[in-house]
């Protein structure tokens, strides 16, 4: 991992070491450390914000141990079983914002036609060696522009929303991806926005638990998910309904009333899901610090 970190951010290996060693003691204390030195302010959007988001390296090791965490390889695993389950595993999935690459890579060893975009050029380069490692066929977009409209039948966007300047415009750009009755599965922690999470923006509040806001007006609304949404399940019009299991379309339901909750007292869900994590994050890094790390099958690596 620190190899293929060195090659990616061009940082020597004992800086890579140390980075990575900080970022498993507390997941995303490399933002909150090179934050510091932008005259940016946490949560909201600015020019110095958008530089931050150029040059540093910082979200390559945040990435890498929020991926190597239970809760979202969870989110990982059941995005695959669910498009297994509904018959959609095998057809054009777009992966957007995936950063590290490890979502596209689970997609296409599921048997998805998998395609991937991201705009740091760092996490580009990381994710074409976990690719290659797994011996997975990804496409590697360069623009999303220059995409055809209904190219794909389901675009998964995770972790991306919560940071954008206008999450409603980005929602339409990536419905335009989307062919009718495609799919978009997508996952936007708008509520979580504590010491850890600075780039969160805190004007993307509202958009916590509304999908006819933030999907609803670009012709998206949701047939199944997980509670809290992580993810929730969202079908396009203009194609054949999905109606789905009962369970499917009440669960996002109930779990936009209880999002939508968090706009007025987020502070004990942020509680909750740092302690989870944190607790998360020790094991991990005790197993990969002792060179105990197990590999599950069907992650990739």
């Amino acid at each position: 991992m620190t190899a293929a970190l060195a090659r990616a951010s061009q940082l020597p290996l004992e800086t890579v070491a140390s980075r990575l060693r900080r970022e498993l003691d507390a997941l995303g204390r490399n933002v909150c450390d090179d934050l510091a030195a932008y005259d940016a302010r946490p949560y909201e959007w600015s020019d110095a914000l958008a530089e931050f988001y150029e040059r540093t390296s910082a979200f390559l090791f945040e990435s890498l141990a929020w991926n190597d965490m239970p809760t979202k390889q969870a989110m990982r695993n059941w995005i695959v079983a669910y498009l297994r389950r509904t018959g959609r595993a095998n057809q054009r999935v777009l992966c957007c914002g995936d950063g590290l690459g490890f979502d596209s890579t689970a997609l296409a060893l599921a048997g998805a036609q998998a395609a991937y975009f991201e705009v740091s050029s760092a996490c580009r380069k990381f994710a074409a060696e976990v690719f290659a490692t797994n011996g997975a066929q990804v496409e590697m977009l360069d623009s999303l522009a220059a995409v055809d409209e209904g190219s794909f039948d389901v675009v998964v966007c995770l972790d991306v929303l919560e940071h954008v300047p206008s999450p409603s415009r980005f929602v339409g750009e990536l419905a335009r991806l989307i062919r009718p009755g495609g799919l978009l599965v997508s996952h936007a922690p708008f509520w979580l926005l504590d010491a850890a999470t600075p780039t969160h923006l805190r004007e993307n509040l509202q958009y916590s638990g509304d999908w006819r806001r933030l999907y609803g007006a670009h012709g998206l609304r949701p047939i199944a998910g997980r509670y809290f949404w992580n993810p929730i399940v969202l079908q396009k019009e203009g194609g054949a309904a999905t109606s789905g299991r009962l369970r499917d379309r009440a669960i996002p339901t109930c779990g936009g009333v209880w999002l939508k909750l968090q706009r007025l007292w987020p502070a004990p869900m942020q509680l909750v899901v740092r302690r989870m994590l944190q607790g998360e994050q020790r094991a991990r890094r005790k197993a990969l610090l002792g060179s105990s790390a197990t590999h599950s099958a069907g992650e990739p690596r």
